[in-house]
């Protein structure tokens, strides 16, 4: 078993032009980056994004991420989230 936690990324061009999709790539890659110690090791997580993804801040992507990885069942501990979440908010 692999002890490292991978990110895929899936942006169709229903999303936008390039500049538009590679916007929404970094914001989920940036979300992913600063989430990892959070997320349990051995994962391969694929991120489909929606023509909506465009639209979103920073902090409203990394929420979005970490709800779904919490829905995943995929995060060390609930404690984590929330504080994480508040220095994010602090960062922006």
């Amino acid at each position: 078993k692999i002890n490292i936690t991978r990110l895929g990324l899936t942006v169709s061009k229903k999303v936008g032009k390039s500049v538009k999709r590679n916007r929404v790539k970094r914001l989920i890659r940036e979300s992913f980056r600063l989430s990892q110690e959070q997320i349990m090791p051995g994962y391969d997580i694929v991120v489909v994004a929606q023509p909506s993804a465009y639209g979103l801040k920073y902090q409203q992507a990394r929420l979005e991420l970490l709800s779904l990885l919490r829905r995943g069942g995929i995060l060390k501990r609930e404690e984590n989230i929330t504080h994480s979440s508040k220095e994010c908010c602090r960062n922006e």
